[in-house]
């Protein structure tokens, strides 16, 4: 199995998106991440979920940052 690292996303914007063109059973809305380095990302609740979950489990590979949140409006 090949793996990609790629170590250039240093900043990240989430947002919930609504899933315009929802089919059968897809989800409502998509939590999408936005990358300075121009990639976008769209998770499901369920996989943000298990994101979670796998962090919790190996709390060893967790990026420790000081971040600052502030309130968009």
């Amino acid at each position: 199995m090949e793996v990609y690292y790629n170590n250039s996303m240093e900043y990240a914007y989430i947002d919930t998106v609504v899933n315009n063109k929802k089919r059968g059973d897809g989800a409502l809305f998509y939590i999408q991440i936005s990358s300075d380095d121009g990639r976008h990302f769209l998770f499901t609740e369920n996989e943000l979920k298990d994101a979670e979950a796998r962090a919790k489990k190996n709390p060893e590979d967790i990026k420790v940052r000081d971040i600052t949140f502030i309130k968009d409006y």
